[in-house]
Formats: C-alpha cells, structure tokens, sequence
C-alpha cells in the first residue's frame, strides 16, 4: 500500500461515525459511583510537606556529596586499556525459511527469514585476557511474487 493509497484509506475511515458501545457496558459505566475518600485531619498537610520535603532531601545529600573533602592519600584504583593483539568478527547463520503474507491489497508476498549469530572474540595475550560476545540477528526480508 503507498502513501496516496493509505491517505485516501484513512479519509475512507473518516467518514464513518464511530459506534455506540453496546448498552450493557454503558448502564455500567453510568451506573459507577465516584468514590468518595476519607478525609482524616492533617493528611493533607502532611502529603504537602512530604511532596516538597523529599526532594529537598535529595538535593541535601547531593550537595553533601559533592562538598565532602575527600581522602586524597587513598588512591582510586585504575582499570589499564586493553590492548588488542587479535581481534575476530564472526558470522553464522543458525536458520532460513519463507514465509508468505498478504497485502492489505490482496497481493501475496513472500518474506524471507534468516536468523544469524554474530560474534566478537578480542584477546590481548600480555594478560591472558579474552573478551568473547555473542548475539542473535533476525533479517527479514520481503520478496514479492510475480503476477501474470
């Protein structure tokens, strides 16, 4: 369906009132009571000055934070760069099969589903260190018929 189509689609759908929902499900919604809250003296101001209370909290100990004098004789510990002596970028593909659909139009596609695994290995050999990730892929792809 291209654009044109879905606009004068949508200008079709327009037009239509909507419909009434089924008289049930109005007595229903006509027939609830608002629901009535208990009102206990000094709730409210309470809520109020929690409302505003708890974020000034917040900012407190933010600020507290970000003033604290810090030991400075402590070192923070330091992560070295990992340095790559070889690196591999793998593909596999775990499964295909088509599929076919239809067209709000009516005209039959035929989809193509493969699923593939991508991969990522990075060793660095001064460590000993190797670094393996793994995802799933989906690639879907449309093939249309061809119509006589």
């Amino acid at each position: 369906m291209n654009e044109s189509e879905q606009e004068q689609f949508e200008a079709e759908l327009r037009r239509f009132p909507p419909a009434r929902p089924p008289e049930i499900l109005r007595a229903r919604i006509l027939s609830v009571k608002p629901c009535v809250r208990s009102q206990v003296a000094g709730v409210s101001v309470w809520r109020v000055v929690l409302r505003w209370l708890a974020p000034a909290a917040v900012a407190a100990v933010m600020a507290g934070l970000a003033v604290y004098p810090w030991r400075e004789n402590v070192p923070a510990p330091r992560l070295a760069a990992l340095k790559a002596d070889q690196m591999q970028v793998n593909e596999k593909l775990v499964s295909s099969f088509d599929a076919v659909g239809q067209l709000p139009s009516g005209e039959a596609v035929r989809f193509r589903v493969q699923r593939w695994e991508d991969q990522v290995i990075v060793k660095d050999k001064e460590r000993g260190l190797v670094v393996e990730e793994s995802r799933p892929r989906l690639v879907v792809t449309p093939v249309r018929f061809e119509s006589y």
